[in-house]
């Protein structure tokens, strides 16, 4: 077991500026650190907001893949889902409230974050899941809430030996009935990156 609740996060711009609006919570993918996904909000053009980067243990939120049965990724992936909520609470307590928060997750971590959104629907400032779906073998049908319209962005590619079309329509689905703003992409030959296209379509559904 690891605990990724003992590991330093990667944090900028806290404590706040007082004119300061937004705040994200960043998760990076497997075999990555912190400093990944800061590059892609850097890319964003984010690198002056309060940010929080939480670090997976050993580089990995959990062991196998997401799409295997719950219970061989625990007690990590409880871990890793209770990470995520006190990173969240930390930006709750330097002043922002959930919706002006962005979770933004890539990979593992958009994996991560999609399934830490869907247990705890909210009206965030917007859910951003680069190449992920919501965990399982198959998936859970007790996900229930409201999302208040909060736009939520998800990605993957067709040939994307990873993260299947099939489980990202899936995740939309669910968080299209939880009364999100839903935004997928399916790329038709992208490979297990994050494109300039997905940065451009950001950029362009999000106002900040």
């Amino acid at each position: 077991m690891t605990n990724h609740l003992q590991e330093k996060a990667v944090t900028r711009n806290l404590p706040p500026k007082s004119d300061q609006k937004i705040a994200v919570l960043a998760v990076h993918g497997r075999n990555q650190e912190p400093d990944y996904i800061l590059n892609i909000c850097d890319r964003l053009g984010w690198n002056h907001h309060a940010t929080i980067a939480p670090k997976a243990a050993n580089k990995t939120w959990y062991p196998g893949g997401f799409m295997t049965p719950v219970q061989e990724n625990e007690p990590n992936l409880t871990i890793a889902l209770e990470a995520i909520k006190s990173k969240l609470e930390e930006l709750n307590e330097h002043g922002f409230s959930n919706d002006r928060i962005i979770i933004l997750g890539f990979s593992q971590g958009a994996c991560l974050a999609s399934e830490f959104a869907a247990r705890n629907p909210d009206k965030y400032k917007a859910l951003i899941f680069l190449t992920g779906g919501l965990i399982g073998e198959k998936l859970r049908t007790d996900y229930s809430g409201d999302f208040q319209q909060t736009p939520v962005y998800i990605t993957t590619s067709e040939i994307d030996e990873w993260v299947p079309v099939s489980r990202v329509e899936e995740t939309a689905d669910i968080f299209k009935k939880m009364n999100s703003h839903l935004f997928m992409k399916i790329y038709k030959d992208r490979e297990h990156e994050v494109s300039e296209d997905e940065i451009a379509h950001i950029n362009e559904m999000i106002s900040l």
